[in-house]
């Protein structure tokens, strides 16, 4: 049996005999009522570090101590009181600063496990669009990955006996690069024992069976519909999700729902300082790993890179193969030696083309990229907008523009793309987008 290390976060190392009672920002020397057990094993700090709430951190970056001696960490947020008016933030050099602020409409002032915020009062919504990247129930952006994976979105991980267990998970696809957009050629969906399986062009079936839409019998609860290039799916608890068998996919969850669930969509808590937990209930440290935890195993084990391709049957068969006459072997031979003079082309022409894209990209990090966020932040906060961005978080809609630009360098079509999804937002905050596609445009 081979011994297997705890992981410990960054800023701290193993030891398997560390201090019970090690030093904190707000005590910097070890208590003096430790229990007396001489070391545990477990995560300690390395030298120069110091422990901040659950990291590790170096002097100069402790936080905060507030007027009544409880600790913050450095960039943490505190309301003073229950009614969310006066919101705290803890800045380097023990620095606190207060703003008089109020809750978002649709949102209300209340505690989960102690910690006053404004919290969703109505639903929570989780998007991806363009196959670029998610946004959470709690308004965090997650780059999507380029392996062809299945990963859940969103299931319930508290459940209770007045709660219906569910279960969406998403396949995502990515048949050329890390710069090409990602597909979801299908969506699957557990609820009411039953399994539901969206595809492109509104192609759904239930437990296997190839249904036609309209369905609103086959299971008792749940009505799918289409309506235009999405398929609708509404179940009675008020869970809903659209879906396009391509690009775009939405997934609203009812506020009984508050803290019960858990996947890339997040946990529909209000809080952001947790979005990157996975399902071992630690937090990732990057994205990728983030993503990647929630690989659903029940439909595939692992996750595959898009250049990974089946080995070449004519490989596999090559010892099954007749030998060959010598006037068949010089053409084979003529016939090899021309194939890779083409495929020699083709590779070259291929790796021009991917130094030519990758050009691209670095020039507009370089050249362009302020022009991306100049025009993407005035369309986005254009007076006709003007009704949604008072209530909807533009910031992850500004970054998918910038982002489709610098991949493109269109503008037009970044523009297509994120104000029809940031109409689509508009719409479940209760507004009416303004009518932005026309002959010339979109």
């Amino acid at each position: 049996m081979s011994f297997v290390a705890m992981r410990c976060p960054s800023g701290s190392h193993y030891n398997y005999c560390t201090s019970p009672c090690p030093a904190t920002c707000l005590s910097l020397r070890s208590p003096m009522k430790c229990p007396s057990m001489p070391c545990v094993e477990g995560c300690e700090c390395h030298g120069d570090f110091v422990l901040s709430g659950t990291s590790c951190v170096p002097l100069s970056l402790c936080g905060c101590t507030d007027s009544k001696g409880f600790y913050h960490t450095l960039g943490e947020s505190w309301y003073l009181e229950n009614t969310c008016t006066t919101l705290c933030t803890c800045s380097i050099q023990n620095n606190i600063t207060c703003q008089k602020t109020t809750c978002k409409s649709q949102q209300t002032c209340r505690a989960l496990d102690g910690l006053f915020r404004c919290r969703a009062s109505d639903v929570g919504v989780c998007r991806v669009s363009g196959g670029s990247q998610f946004v959470s129930f709690d308004g965090v952006s997650h780059k999507a990955i380029v392996d062809i994976c299945t990963q859940v979105l969103v299931k319930v991980c508290h459940p209770n006996m007045n709660l219906p267990f569910f279960k969406i998970s998403a396949k995502s696809y990515n048949q050329q690069d890390s710069t090409s957009p990602i597909s979801f050629p299908e969506l699957y969906i557990n609820i009411f024992n039953s399994k539901i399986i969206l595809k492109k062009k509104h192609q759904v079936l239930i437990n296997d069976a190839t249904i036609t839409l309209p369905a609103t019998s086959q299971i008792p609860g749940v009505s799918i519909t289409s309506s235009g290039t999405n398929t609708l799916v509404d179940v009675d608890n008020g869970l809903q999700v659209r879906f396009d068998g391509n690009q775009f996919l939405e997934v609203k969850v009812p506020v009984a729902y508050y803290d019960k669930v858990c996947g890339v969509c997040g946990n529909f808590n209000g809080e952001v300082d947790d979005e990157h937990m996975m399902p071992s209930e630690e937090f990732a440290q990057n994205n990728s790993e983030f993503m990647n935890s929630w690989t659903d195993k029940g439909i595939e084990q692992t996750c595959q890179k898009p250049s990974e391709q089946p080995q070449n049957k004519v490989e596999s068969q090559g010892n099954k193969e007749e030998p060959k006459t010598e006037s068949e072997g010089h053409k084979e031979e003529h016939r090899t030696e021309s194939e890779g003079h083409k495929e020699g082309h083709r590779t070259e022409s291929q790796g021009h083309k991917e130094e030519s894209k990758g050009k691209v990209k670095a020039l507009c990090k370089q050249v362009d990229f302020q022009t991306a966020q100049r025009n993407c932040q005035a369309a986005l906060e254009a007076p006709a907008w003007a009704q949604c961005a008072a209530r909807v978080d533009i910031q992850p809609y500004l970054q998918l523009c910038r982002d489709k630009f610098c991949d493109s360098g269109i503008l037009t079509g970044a523009l297509c793309l994120v104000f029809q999804d940031f109409g689509a937002a508009c719409k479940t905050q209760g507004l009416k987008p303004p009518i932005w596609r026309n002959s010339s445009f979109c």
